[in-house]
Order: structure tokens, then C-alpha cells, then sequence
């Protein structure tokens, strides 16, 4: 089974998981700011310790979303440098197979020139 591999849409996947990652960040920002907002807002005015248990664990779930946040961020940022390397090793190989044909095919050209050249010269003939 032949399987094509296009740089250019790895790369463009490289980067759409980077911006990805990006707006993870973005929208955890949102949220974080929006609840912390939320929560100083409830604790001014309530001082209850039902209150402050409810925005305690509020808080704590803030701390949960910020590490999982982070480890999608780090996860997605891999994930995008290794298809952009990917992307760059398959033009490299690309590059080096083309090579060699080039080199194949000019000393091939060569050796055939020389070939016709000396079969011109030195023919063989029954005088």
C-alpha cells in the first residue's frame, strides 16, 4: 500500500494545534477571571462558613482546571513541534531521494554519452 505524505498540510496541522493550545490558555484566562471575580463578589457579602466552604471549593476546582489546563497546553505544543519537525523531515527526505535520482540520472547521461562517443570512434569493422 503507497501512502503520500504532504509536508505542507502536517505543518498546517502543526500549526493549528499550536493555535489551539493558545486558545485553551485564552479561554482558561476567561474563566479563571470571570469565577475569582464571582467568588470575591459572594465573599464580601456573605460570610456564612457554608459560603466560604462553597467558594473554597471553587477555588480548588480553579487549581484543577489551571493543571490540566497547562498539561493540554504542554501536550498540544508537543504535538504541534513534532508535526512541524515532521513536515521538515519529510521535505528533507524528499529532497535527498531527488538528489539521488539527479546524480543517478546525470552519470547515467554521462555513461551513455561516453559510450555512444566511443562506439563512434572505435568501430569495429571486418576489413
Amino acid at each position: 500500500m503507497k501512502m503520500h505524505v504532504d509536508p505542507n498540510r502536517i505543518e498546517e496541522l502543526g500549526r493549528q494545534l499550536k493555535n489551539f493550545s493558545y486558545n485553551i490558555e485564552d479561554m482558561y484566562q476567561y474563566v479563571y477571571n470571570m469565577v475569582t471575580r464571582l467568588v470575591e463578589t459572594v465573599e464580601a457579602k456573605y460570610h456564612e462558613s457554608y459560603v466560604r466552604a462553597n467558594t473554597r471549593a471553587l477555588k480548588e476546582a480553579l487549581g484543577r482546571l489551571r493543571n490540566n489546563t497547562e498539561t493540554a497546553y504542554r501536550n498540544l505544543q508537543d504535538l504541534a513541534m513534532f508535526a512541524i519537525n515532521s513536515a521538515s523531515g519529510y521535505r528533507e527526505k524528499e529532497y535527498q531521494i531527488a538528489k539521488a535520482i539527479a546524480q543517478g540520472s546525470l552519470k547515467f547521461s554521462i555513461n551513455l554519452s561516453v559510450q555512444k562517443a566511443l562506439s563512434n570512434r572505435y568501430k569495429v569493422t571486418n576489413a
